[in-house]
């Protein structure tokens, strides 16, 4: 067991073991010895505890919260000793004094940052000069010929200003020129950086107010639309929360029924919504906290808090992808229905088929979504009982084969198993009536309670005779849908009129339908098209004209051959 002490290094609190703590303040104080007549003394020691900080804070992770022995040990020998470094100055040095550095400190990563010492907007083209170890003129050259070519390098630049840090800090130029950061490399930068804001030119002092008001109107709009976001991500959340209550049955609240519900059960629907709250929540919440630390500078961080989210925002896409194929299980089978409705053959030749004024609609309270409605109706003693209506009802009119008329109605259902889908579909309930020659349908089909969505259809099919007719009410745009006919007449056509099965099919007799099987006459009058060899080719009542520079003329397969003779027209399977 270690004593450990709590030492703030740079502006930065560490936790460190007592031994490592004596072993750092040795290291520091021969540094200060080592630097005490040097110009800026403070300034290089500012800088070498700062350079320290950022490196004994890379080596703390969340399984190591304390500096050791061997971490100062380590940071040391990269920065290394005081003793390294020839050239030391003494009393009488001069003020430019340098601190020569071994070779095996020479080398180091070229970082990219903003030259804000050697700049003439931003110090975008001496940083990219730095990076590539080149003459920032040539930079410069190459972006004002961009700019004044076509101004697309001007978006660029503003871009690389938006996005390219500044090199602040010594340690930052020195990361920006590619060497080591170490003690004579910060040393130098500190004796050697004598270039201040008094001495700039007056063009760059321009653009540096330039920059600093574009700068803090961007901040401006950053804050602002951060401020947006964060609102949206906390109602985002609430309404999650309370979807979850909701689910939950807390009392007060909407249930989150109507479209949701009829796909799933309330076991499933908990697990689902839970499933939602998570995988869409737990990134939601990141960003609002995200959105908080930078509106209010908060920096500290709780490693735990992502950890946690993480394996939960996990969880919740494992709980959803399981839900997923639950739900989907349950329309793998499909089944069908099939049954005859009994008809009165009506005493005349025409059969009047019209929608059914369905009261028990009237007596649900009902929203309505998809083709899907879901409610509660009433029985005789006044309880309320779950309802869920579909408008998934088709009818078609085909020839029969005999002289009766006959419907048959098919219900079809997506389940589980087969026989869990066909048990869905034999209980599907759908209203049919007849009065005399009049036959009525619903334009709806219920199903019965605590019964929920799964694919469920009703198909009617009137088998209607030869030399028999039917009137197709006006109300039955519902229900009908690409009845085939003589005259392949349209559905919204079809309605208020009387239909005749004949020998060819379905065919309105005496009414004149456009036959739109047929091309309209007034659209064959003229056809001209161009083929690929420049060649035009017209026809219309006058007969077929063709305009052609060549005597040949070729296009998809086709030869087209004008001479003397005539006109000669040939295909690859002469035809």
């Amino acid at each position: 067991m270690n004593k450990t002490l709590t030492v703030n290094i740079g502006g930065i609190v560490f936790h460190i073991e007592e031994q490592a703590f004596e072993t750092l303040k040795k290291y520091l104080e021969s540094i200060k010895i080592h630097f005490t007549t040097a110009d800026g003394r403070d300034e290089i020691i500012q800088d070498i505890e700062a350079r320290i900080a950022e490196m004994l804070q890379e080596r703390i992770s969340d399984h190591k919260q304390v500096i050791t022995v061997d971490d100062v040990e380590a940071v040391a020998a990269a920065m290394g000793k005081p003793e390294q470094f020839s050239d030391t100055p003494d009393a009488d040095a001069k003020s430019t004094a340098t601190f020569n550095t071994p070779n095996n400190f020479n080398t180091g990563k070229r970082r990219l940052y903003r030259d804000v010492d050697d700049r003439v907007l931003g110090g975008v083209c001496a940083g990219i000069a730095h990076r590539f170890n080149m003459d920032p003129i040539w930079v410069r050259l190459v972006f004002f010929a961009l700019i004044w070519g076509g101004g697309v390098s001007l978006w660029v630049y503003i871009l690389l200003l938006i996005v390219v840090p500044k090199a602040i800090t010594n340690a930052q130029k020195i990361e920006m020129r590619g060497e080591a950061v170490n003690l004579g490399s910060l040393a130098n930068q500190a004796q050697t950086d004598t270039i201040n804001y008094s001495g700039r030119n007056t063009v760059t002092r321009f653009f540096d107010s330039l920059g600093q008001i574009f700068i803090t109107i961007l901040k401006a709009f950053v804050y602002f639309f951060a401020c947006i976001f964060g609102l949206t991500g906390i109602a985002v959340l609430i309404s999650l929360f309370l979807l979850l209550l909701a689910a939950l049955g807390a009392p007060g609240l909407l249930h989150p029924d109507g479209l949701f519900d009829v796909f799933v059960s309330p076991t499933q629907q908990i697990l689902t919504v839970l499933a939602i709250v998570l995988v869409v929540g737990i990134p939601v919440f990141f960003i609002v906290y995200r959105i908080i630390k930078m509106l209010f500078n908060i920096t500290t961080s709780h490693p735990m808090l992502r950890t946690g989210a993480l394996v939960f925002w996990i969880l919740g896409i494992v709980l959803g992808v399981i839900m997923i194929i639950n739900i989907a299980s349950e329309f793998s089978k499909e089944a069908s229905y099939k049954e005859l409705i009994p008809i009165t053959q009506p005493l005349t030749d025409t059969l009047y088929l019209g929608l059914i004024d369905d009261p028990l609609l009237d007596e649900v309270s009902w929203n309505y979504s998809m083709g899907i409605g879901t409610g509660s109706h009433w029985d005789k003693n006044g309880n309320a009982k779950r309802l869920m209506i579909k408008k998934e009802v088709r009818l078609d009119i085909q020839r029969a084969n005999g002289n009766e008329i006959k419907l048959i109605k098919t219900t079809s259902a997506n389940g589980r198993t087969e026989e869990e889908a066909y048990q869905t579909a034999s209980t599907i309930k759908y209203s049919i009536n007849q009065h005399d020659t009049t036959l009525l349908f619903s334009k709806y089909f219920a199903l019965p309670n605590n019964f929920m969505e799964r694919g469920q259809d009703v198909r009617l099919v009137l088998k209607l005779p030869v030399g028999k007719s039917v009137y197709l009410g006006k109300d039955l745009e519902a229900i009908i849908y690409d009845i085939e006919n003589v005259t392949n007449t349209w559905d919204d056509d079809m309605l208020g009129r009387t239909w005749t099965m004949t020998a060819k099919g379905l065919e309105c007799i005496g009414c004149n339908l456009k036959d739109n099987n047929r091309h309209d006459d007034n659209e064959a009058d003229e056809m001209q098209f161009e083929t690929p060899n420049d060649a035009q080719i017209k026809i219309d009542s006058d007969g077929i004209s063709i305009a052609t520079k060549k005597d040949t003329i070729v296009s998809h397969n086709v030869t087209i051959d004008v001479n003397k003779n005539g006109v000669n027209i040939k295909t690859d399977k002469d035809r």
